[in-house]
């Protein structure tokens, strides 16, 4: 849905969106008729272009059913002749980039939408702001946000970045992000002289398709400590703490029957079609892997009956 939500900003950035997905063509129409996808979506049944981008999720044996051909999540863009210029690939479906994410690294910049939820602190001499950069403005599960911290320094105030050697250096700009647990917060990366993003994303503590939300906002902290120099002379290092407040989206779930209701925001699109022609597909490729795919989920569902009684 993210990709469908932004595919102004990618018109606008000159980028041409192509999705590849190994379900059949009659699911690929339904999804793109029930919401509206303004981008081609093209059928890999046979996973040959997700084996041939090096793609294909090899935790899953053959015939493991329904899973068995899915890719990784991931997005390669290409320049004019087809050249591969960028790689975003992630070994868990639950982990993938944002489309502002994927945006910024075609221009090279960051550009920071007017709704972004923000904070800022600083005086005068240096003014700092923070940002929830992706999507709405809201943390969804295993989407890859930014926390953008943007210093603001007068005129003639240099922002050191990096540490510099003793003597008559010191330490540079830190950026420390913090949240609740389930947050993951990844290695701050300078954009350019004045810009840190920090990559931040939501496990299944905070935001699970097993059950509904338990809390509707959660608040994220970046704590700044900012190294500057007026002239020659080095001044003393300013720390600010900058909070935001970030609304938690449900996770999308497919109409299926063996889902029962988990409380998150359920599908438009009736799946079951799809799932069963999705199942006797793979069943015909791999039978014994298939039948060892059923003999699994029989046992585990066992498994948890005993362990609930």
């Amino acid at each position: 849905m993210e990709l469908r939500d932004a595919h102004r900003k990618f018109s606008e950035a000159g980028v041409k969106l192509y999705a590849i997905s190994y379900d059949d063509v009659a699911a690929l129409k339904d999804f793109s008729e029930t919401y509206g996808i303004q981008y081609p979506m093209l059928s890999d049944t046979k996973s040959e272009a997700i084996r041939r981008y090096g793609m294909l999720n090899t935790e899953v044996p053959p015939g493991d059913l329904p899973a068995y051909g899915v890719p990784f999540p991931g997005t390669f863009v290409t320049d004019a002749k087809g050249t591969v210029v960028g790689r975003f690939v992630h070994d868990s479906y639950k982990i993938r980039a944002s489309p502002e994410h994927l945006i910024d690294s075609i221009r090279g910049e960051i550009s920071i939408g007017a709704s972004a939820p923000s904070a800022e602190a600083g005086d005068g001499d240096l003014r700092v702001r923070a940002f929830l950069h992706g999507g709405r403005g809201t943390m969804r599960q295993g989407i890859l946000r930014q926390v953008v911290v943007r210093f603001e320094p007068r005129d003639g105030l240099e922002l050191i970045a990096e540490p510099e050697p003793e003597p008559e250096g010191g330490v540079g700009t830190s950026v420390e992000v913090a949240g609740p647990p389930g947050l993951v917060v990844e290695d701050p990366i300078w954009k350019g002289p004045r810009d840190v993003a920090i990559p931040v994303y939501a496990q299944a503590e905070l935001i699970s398709e097993c059950r509904p939300i338990e809390n509707d906002t959660i608040t994220i902290q970046a704590t700044v400590c900012a190294a500057t120099r007026d002239g020659r002379s080095r001044l003393a290092p300013k720390t600010e703490t900058l909070t935001l407040d970030i609304f938690l989206e449900p996770v999308d779930m497919p109409k299926l029957r063996f889902h029962g209701d988990t409380g998150q925001r359920r599908s438009d699109m009736d799946s079951e079609p799809h799932f069963r022609r999705l199942v006797v597909r793979q069943f015909r490729r791999h039978p014994l892997g298939a039948i060892r795919s059923l003999i699994r989920s029989q046992w585990k569902q066992a498994a948890a009956r005993r362990r609930g009684a």
